[in-house]
């Protein structure tokens, strides 16, 4: 199954109806097993112990496999089944009983629009506030009345949520605000308390809140005005040193490798302006678009980072050269499904290697290619990077 972050992330921490149970790899059993898609999200309603028991095996045998991606929407799961020789898909998008697309071999049986969220109406902002306002005084009080049952029912879910030991996310709300912890441990776990219901209902309301706004609410809501000022200079002051550094560092390694050829001024005001544009995209905008960057990056420094402090007993350096090179490689896969996650066969591909579904496909293949680049290497001296450069400068004098 691929599904969607929010999914992903509700799947997490959210029970299972009727099972006491959490899981997505659960949930997908269950529904394999009892395969009664007209009953839409009642499905779960009538799960007894035996078909609880029948989906954990089918799950600690390593039959269901979920895993979560960049998607089309917000809310999408893609689930794909292999059996005797064939392949089925379902694709669930925009709603959570909203079926678009039933697949058999590849061949569609049956496609639908789908709720999708690109472009959002808001038909209230074609009126005035004052039509707004005179509207709702218009309106009888007894027409509110499913907002209070809505609000009496949201309140009993919480009770049960926080009273049920069995429910994992009431427990962990439960432990956050207990009580027993003082000062900013203690504000840290209201924190996060806030967070979690705070993210959960967005989600689950189909939301879109930007998540700075979400962060600057909630310091607001913990720590008050003087709180939200702390922050604005904690992550300015972080983001300032950090630029300074990286736009520092990039300048004199251009500069040096340039030979004075592009001033470090020069440099250092590019930096400055590629930061502002990039800056005014957006947190969100950003992060989608560095993710395949820093998939193929932070293996590598990884590696790198790791060989260099038991460098003294590298014998050669095939096994940095074919180390870096297949963690390079592999991590090339992980940043095209981030940007492309329908790609099944390369999905299917991808977890056929160990550690896969836990983000570790270079891990492997790089400790064996690591082997095999010391054994090819063998014999052969090290390449002494120090010398060389102090031969190179000398010579240049």
């Amino acid at each position: 199954m691929l599904v969607s972050p929010n999914i992903y992330k509700n799947g997490v921490s959210v029970g299972i109806p009727g099972t006491n149970r959490i899981g997505l790899e659960l949930a997908a059993a269950l529904g394999a097993l009892l395969d009664e898609p007209e009953r839409g999200l009642a499905i779960l309603a009538d799960v007894t112990g035996d078909i609880v028991q029948q989906a954990a095996a089918i799950v600690s045998d390593g039959r269901v496999h979920v895993a979560y991606g960049q998607t089309p929407e917000p809310l999408y799961v893609r689930a794909i089944v292999s059996g005797g020789g064939e392949e089925a898909q379902a694709v669930i998008r925009g709603d959570y009983s909203c079926v678009t697309e039933i697949l058999r071999n590849g061949a569609p049986v049956m496609q639908a629009e789908g709720r999708t969220h690109g472009t959002a109406v808001y038909p209230l902002v074609e009126y005035s506030v004052q039509e707004l306002y005179e509207t709702i005084l218009s309106i009888e009080r007894e027409s509110f009345r499913f907002l209070l049952e809505d609000a009496r029912r949201n309140q009993e879910a919480v009770r049960r949520d926080l009273e049920d030991p069995e429910l994992p996310l009431g427990r962990l709300l439960k432990q956050r605000i207990s009580g027993q912890m003082t000062g900013p441990l203690a504000v840290s776990a209201e924190a996060q308390a806030y967070t979690a219901a705070a993210a959960g209902e967005a989600r689950m309301s189909d939301l879109s809140v930007p998540q700075t706004t979400l962060l600057s609410g909630l310091v607001g809501r913990v720590l008050g005005g003087f709180g939200k000022v702390c922050m604005g200079l904690a992550v300015s002051l972080t983001c300032l040193t950090t630029a300074i550094g990286i736009g520092s560092t990039g300048a004199s390694v251009i500069n040096e490798v340039s030979k004075g050829r592009i001033s470090y001024k020069l440099w250092m005001g590019i930096a400055c302006v590629v930061g502002a544009v990039f800056g005014s995209f957006g947190i969100q905008n950003i992060i989608n678009y560095v993710t395949p960057i820093f998939l193929i990056m932070y293996p590598i420094c990884i590696v790198l980072t790791v060989l260099g402090l038991v460098d003294k007993w590298i014998p050669n350096d095939g096994v940095y050269k074919f180390g870096v090179a297949v963690a390079g490689i592999v991590s090339v896969g992980d940043a095209i499904l981030a940007v492309a996650p329908n790609l099944d066969g390369l999905r299917k591909v991808m977890y056929m290697i160990p550690l896969a579904e836990q983000g570790f496909s270079w891990l492997i293949p790089t400790v064996i290619a690591m082997v095999i680049g010391g054994i090819v290497y063998r014999g052969k001296p090290r390449y002494n990077y120090g010398e060389t450069a102090v031969a190179t400068e000398e010579a240049a004098k």
